[in-house]
């Protein structure tokens, strides 16, 4: 059970946030900082580091490190494709994790991640995110994980946002004792540096 809990934080963290606030054909570079706080006091918090580039034509490339306190880190890499649109728009992203090491070739321990998030860009830029998780290699309770996370996004200041959500274990009954809330801080650079406006 420790080990389902331990996953479940790791993964909450996991997702470009970047391209959720840039508009269709900008692009620009993001650094977030996340703190990821279960409700369940028997495990313990993590803290999420990660940058992620979002191209002009909708591709975001993504790496981080997850660091759960008194635990080994996880360094992650992945990308995902952003479909824009004036109603809602979507996220299709993969991310490979690996425990302590950043050869991403190799098995070795390590789980994938694959999620859909629907979102609107707007001023708070909601969204809803649906994840499955494929665990290999590694002594987990199950080898296969789904989620369902809402929350938002805000801008503090031009380059700055803010974002919170919390996401919930589709097999738990969206329990919230199995949840874990989230807070990020991220600085985005956009094409607004290089004398593009961005509304």
């Amino acid at each position: 059970m420790k080990r389902l809990l331990f996953i479940f934080i790791i993964t909450s963290s996991l997702f470009a946030q970047t391209g959720i606030i840039t508009s269709k054909g900008f692009q620009g570079g993001g650094f977030w900082a996340k703190i990821n706080r279960p409700f369940t006091e028997n495990t313990d918090v993590s803290y999420d580091f990660k940058l992620d580039y979002y191209s002009s034509i909708g591709l975001e490339l993504i790496v981080g490190r997850l660091q759960p306190e008194g635990a080994s880190p996880w360094n992650y890499a992945g990308l995902s494709y952003h479909v824009k649109s004036n109603i809602i728009s979507a996220q299709f992203q993969y991310l490979k994790n690996k425990l302590n090491d950043y050869d991403f070739l190799d098995e070795g321990v390590s789980f994938e991640e694959n999620s859909i998030t629907l979102y609107k860009t707007s001023i708070l830029n909601p969204f809803l995110k649906l994840t499955y998780i494929n665990k290999r290699n590694y002594d987990f309770d199950n080898d296969k994980e789904y989620f369902f996370s809402i929350g938002g996004l805000g801008r503090i200041t031009r380059f700055m946002t803010f974002a919170c959500s919390l996401k919930l274990p589709f097999d738990k009954n969206f329990d919230i004792n199995n949840g874990t809330i989230e807070a990020s801080v991220g600085f985005v650079g956009l094409e607004e540096l290089y004398g593009k406006y961005m509304p």
